[in-house]
């Protein structure tokens, strides 16, 4: 049978955990600072409850990650790709690890990229769309983006949890702020990173924020470095009519075939799925369910099983979105 991967996927050390419970209200199970805002789910850290909800819903492996923590600098990344690094050699058939990098920290943050893949042996590595308003095309970020184009490592992007001025009133950060970074930085992806850098390949969360709704918007806009875009067009926008007659969308769609959206961030709502699956192809679309956090137990993850079962996808297209096209995006790894 075709494994079934859950890339979304969170875990973080209990010793973590307890830490970040300090700087929460008492009581609270959230914390929201200026620069985070995470719910502190009792289930984090409780293995065990993780192994089994994935066991009732027949989730093969998960992909672990928690890299929006990365706000709190190298020393919380190394910490976690070491407990990271310890379950996946004890399970490795059931637990994938991802690396975690705090590209602020410069220097450091390459070093711990560093040994995480070439020490620890890491195959995929986890990054937020924008860290304490770092974007992911800023320059600090080259030297990231050149190693993982050279090693073939396949990144899983997280939404900043509390996105640079972002308003908490009605859970606006989590509800629309995320949403906007992860289009936003879906579009850095395609102007600035993946044309320089083609073996990159993303996996973008939240079955990509509100990229797919303004795909039309960025493609009405977008014009190639090397474009036939006549001199009174140019900075304009452009119908569909004339991105066909003047073929400007060309580089954008050959980025996109870089980009894999995840199927979580809608509450297991059928209609944003049914629509990404639209825009950019069920082989662009792998199995996420953002446990536990947006899927808290094991009826929650059953409800992402179905939610891909009722698509009415054809044998081979189910299969690939509940695995094997992650399965392949990770054996690309280290291949030159």
């Amino acid at each position: 049978m075709p494994p079934v991967i859950d890339v979304h996927h969170h875990y973080v050390p209990q010793s973590l955990v307890d830490r970040l419970r300090q700087d929460a209200p008492a009581g609270d199970r959230r914390l929201v600072s200026e620069t985070i805002s995470i719910t502190l789910s009792e289930v984090l850290s409780d293995l065990e409850r993780h192994w089994a909800d994935m066991d009732q819903a027949g989730i093969d492996q998960a992909v672990f990650h928690q890299c929006a923590l990365n706000v709190f600098g190298t020393e919380v990344c190394r910490l976690m790709n070491d407990a990271g690094h310890a379950m996946s050699r004890r399970w490795p058939d059931r637990f994938i690890a991802a690396a975690h990098l705090a590209p602020q920290d410069g220097p450091d943050a390459v070093q711990e990229l560093e040994r995480a893949v070439e020490q620890l042996g890491f195959r995929v590595v986890a990054l937020p769309t924008s860290t304490l308003g770092l974007p992911l095309d800023d320059p600090a970020m080259e030297p990231i983006w050149a190693r993982l184009d050279a090693w073939r490592v396949p990144v899983i992007l997280h939404p900043a949890l509390r996105p640079k001025g972002a308003e908490t009133r009605y859970s606006l950060e989590r509800s629309i702020a995320r949403e906007a970074d992860i289009a936003a930085a879906v579009v850095r992806l395609i102007y600035a990173i993946l044309p320089r850098w083609p073996h990159l390949r993303v996996v973008v969360p939240h079955s990509g924020g509100a990229f797919p709704y303004l795909k039309g918007r960025v493609a009405m806009f977008y014009e190639p470095s090397q474009g036939t875009t006549p001199a009174w067009l140019r900075q304009m926008a452009k119908t569909a009519q004339e991105q066909t007659q003047y073929q400007t969308t060309g580089e954008l769609e050959k980025a996109l075939e870089c980009l894999y959206f995840d199927c979580c961030g809608h509450g297991a709502w059928a209609p944003p799925l049914r629509f990404l699956g639209q825009v950019v192809g069920w082989d662009h679309v792998v199995f996420g369910t953002d446990y536990p956090l947006e899927a808290k137990n094991a009826a929650n993850l059953n409800e992402y099983r179905k939610l891909v079962s009722d698509l009415g996808l054809g044998p081979a297209e189910e299969a690939a979105v509940l695995g094997v096209t992650f399965k392949d995006l990770l054996g690309q790894a280290g291949r030159s």
